[in-house]
């Protein structure tokens, strides 16, 4: 397949692009194989040993594919070789967690493509899949019944990234920004697993952790809030893939395991992932400690959704819900035969991204039922009535004798 030269390529564009597909070769990757075999005529009835490739048979496959005959062909027509400073500006790939963050990056004039990675993991099931296509389904088909956004929306933003990937060699470095709340780290083990799959890119990837949130910052404070680039070391890779591993597992217990021999090579990753655990439902009452936290909040006289999601928010060591999420699970304290909460006005829970429901919203008030009294204190477990079984990660939430926070919590004794 010919391609258009890109108007900001220049030698050292192209140099780099004729390395990875020669390592790719020398790896034995399909598609690197499929194009050696399809631009190069040596190849053109199958390969040999895939270590017998060399690099300007690589560079003569590039030329081709950009539709001239020869290397000298294609490097006569692009400039010279030019500066770090025009590459990272013109084949960098930037990676963060959503919008107020790659705005700011267009403010402070951080140069490169920005894209978001994003994806609230730590709601809705995230489990072991064939796939990463699958997963992107079950995700989109997750996120779209939340009513957050069309399916075939969300999975065109999943297969957008996938496809950024894809192309490796049209990018000399890839940047990944992320934050140290439960939000991020999730992103973080997920992206870093999908890179380790490619050593193309784990080679070019520069990891950023911030200690703070990135949307928070203005152009003034971003430089000196912004940590040292860190390239991505195997032993990142390591903890990254262990984490995402059992974080998409059926048992939890995995995820003890991890949290107890984790390194300080991903430094927010350990309590990112404590926090994670304290969403499975506790032994005493069968809530997370955010539905505790709700019933807290309304127990103590604050009955507006909003001021309840305020109030919650402040009782996190490092804040990683939204409130699309929160309010979606004082919803479920309001449903089922035995609800924890009654609404006035009533009858159902409206949420504020839904149009025309904004006044109504903010008008609501909650307080807990005599069986919510029961479940706060202890003397009913919330698991005997739930409304619908509930997801995090890999672990289905049925019922009182599934997985809870308090027995996974003796492992760290």
């Amino acid at each position: 397949m010919t391609h258009l030269i890109p108007p900001h390529a220049d030698l050292g564009h192209l140099k780099k692009q004729a390395k990875r597909l020669l390592r790719a070769a020398q790896q034995a990757k399909p598609d690197a194989l499929r194009r050696f075999s399809q631009s190069h005529p040596a190849y053109a009835k199958g390969t040999v040993d895939p270590l017998s490739f060399r690099l300007q048979e690589a560079q003569h496959v590039i030329a081709c594919e950009y539709g001239v005959s020869s290397w000298a062909a294609l490097t006569a027509v692009v400039g010279p070789e030019k500066s770090l400073a025009f590459e990272r500006g013109s084949d960098l790939l930037i990676f963060s967690n959503g919008s107020s963050a790659l705005t700011l990056f267009e403010k402070v004039g951080l140069p490169g493509r920005k894209e978001e990675w994003t994806d609230v993991l730590h709601d809705g099931p995230v489990p072991v899949t064939a796939s990463v296509d699958e997963l992107n389904r079950i995700r989109a088909k997750f996120l779209s019944g939340r009513g957050w956004a069309g399916f075939d929306g969300i999975l065109s933003r999943f297969q957008k990234r996938d496809q950024l990937l894809a192309r490796g060699d049209e990018f000399s470095e890839l940047q990944i920004w992320f934050e140290h709340d439960l939000f991020d780290q999730l992103l973080l083990i997920q992206i870093i697993d999908r890179l380790a799959e490619d050593p193309e890119w784990s080679a070019i990837t520069k990891v950023f952790q911030f200690d703070r949130y990135i949307g928070r910052l203005t152009t003034e404070t971003f430089s000196a809030a912004c940590p040292a680039p860190q390239a991505l070391r195997q032993d990142q890779i390591d903890e990254a893939r262990n984490a995402w591993r059992a974080f998409r597992g059926s048992d939890p217990q995995a995820l003890t395991k991890v949290i107890r021999e984790g390194s300080s090579s991903l430094p927010y990753l350990k309590s990112a992932l404590l926090r994670f655990c304290e969403e499975f439902p506790w032994v005493q009452n069968g809530c997370s400690r955010t539905e505790q936290q709700i019933l807290e909040a309304v127990h103590a006289g604050i009955q507006s959704p909003e001021k309840i999601f305020q109030h919650s928010q402040a009782q996190e060591e490092a804040i990683f819900m939204g409130d699309g999420t929160f309010y979606v699970m004082i919803e479920q304290l309001t449903l089922g035969a035995h609800p924890l909460l009654t609404l006035a006005p009533g009858p159902r829970f409206l949420h504020p991204s839904i149009q025309g429901y904004g006044e109504a919203f903010r008008n609501q008030q909650l307080r807990l039922t005599e069986r919510g009294e029961q479940v706060l204190v202890g003397r009913a477990n919330r698991l005997t009535d739930l409304p619908q079984p509930y997801w995090r990660g890999g672990c289905e939430i049925r019922d009182e004798k599934g997985p809870c926070w308090d027995g996974m919590r003796k492992c760290f004794v």
